[in-house]
């Protein structure tokens, strides 16, 4: 079982990851799981412990302050206890081995804190907190850089596209490009919105593995310019393939109503006085006094510059069409 902990506010964030073992009342890891152990949501909402699942995975998330981090530690403690004698008193195990800790800030943050945290109590066993943790595919660092899950997302690349270049020659372009998507594609482009607002040497890393995929599938050379290559393709460059992520996650979020925590950050842009712009259907931007703060308000500004024109298009297919030709442009 999996049982991350993660809070929002401007001091620290506490992420806690438990991964559990044995469901012996659930036959699949599916819906049964989940309607399982809906109970735990009231649980940690005793306690104030934020909670996210996934299928079997389960995360924990609460908020450590400066000011007071023994009490919200408690808090994480005791609610990890009771959720710990929940499983066991209706057939499932937490496994501690396989449980994981980390403590999210910035590195400003991390350099003037004071705090003595170095692990978490889960099941009776000590948990030293790590400085990576993997969730869904993404790594996340202590310090919110994710540095590392683009080394990994690197290194695995490049490794399919050295063996990609081995083959090309017994491959016709179509069977070429669906292996490329298959392999190299796919993980360039899996969970990108994460690297919304990431550093532009994390971009460049990524851009550089997108350029040498595109060379190989078209087979030229490295003294071609890369940017016809990649509009013959219609492959984005890879900031605009994280800007359309993220502006298509907000559209998404707006015109649906999913998901209910990500709704709460997005509200529509209400003008004292009518305005011209009023139709366009903008969004508020929020006050920049967070970092989290700051990356929505960096969200709300590229769905304004990409789905702003095109707001009006009621065909999904087409909307994304066009916004495509328009980053590509």
């Amino acid at each position: 079982m999996f049982i991350p902990t993660k809070m929002v506010s401007k001091h620290h964030y506490s992420f806690f990851n438990s991964s559990p073992a044995d469901c012996t009342h659930c036959s699949s890891y599916n819906n049964r799981y989940w309607i399982h152990t809906c109970p735990v949501v009231s649980i940690t909402t005793q306690f104030g412990v934020s909670l996210h699942q996934y299928a079997d995975d389960t995360q924990l998330y609460i908020v450590l302050s400066k000011s007071d981090t023994n009490t919200s530690v408690d808090k994480l403690q005791n609610c990890l206890s009771t959720v710990h004698l929940w499983f066991s008193q209706n057939g499932l195990v937490i496994n501690p081995e396989k449980s994981e800790a980390v403590l999210l800030s910035t590195s400003q943050q991390a350099r003037a804190s004071t705090s003595p945290l170095t692990d978490v109590n889960v099941a009776g066993c000590m948990v030293p907190l790590t400085n990576t943790v993997k969730i869904l595919g993404v790594t996340i660092d202590h310090n919110l850089t994710f540095n590392t899950h683009v080394q990994n997302i690197c290194k695995s690349s490049h490794y399919h596209i050295r063996s990609l270049k081995h083959i090309r020659s017994s491959l016709t372009i179509d069977m070429v490009k669906t292996v490329e998507c298959a392999l190299v594609n796919s993980r360039l482009h899996y969970a990108n919105a994460v690297l919304y607002g990431t550093s532009a040497a994390n971009t460049a890393k990524l851009q550089r593995v997108q350029n040498a995929l595109a060379r190989v599938v078209t087979l030229k050379k490295r003294t071609v310019h890369i940017r016809p290559v990649l509009e013959d393709l219609q492959w984005l460059p890879i900031n605009y393939c994280i800007d359309y992520k993220v502006a298509s996650l907000v559209h998404k979020v707006r015109s649906t109503g999913s998901s209910a925590y990500l709704q709460a950050l997005v509200s529509d842009y209400t003008s004292a006085r009518q305005l011209r712009s009023s139709k366009q259907l903008f969004l508020r931007k929020p006050p920049v006094r967070t970092e989290i703060a700051k990356l929505l308000q960096l969200s709300v500004t590229t769905y304004h510059s990409i789905h702003a024109p095109l707001l009006h298009t009621n065909d999904s297919d087409l909307r994304q069409r066009n916004i495509f030709t328009n980053c590509l442009s």
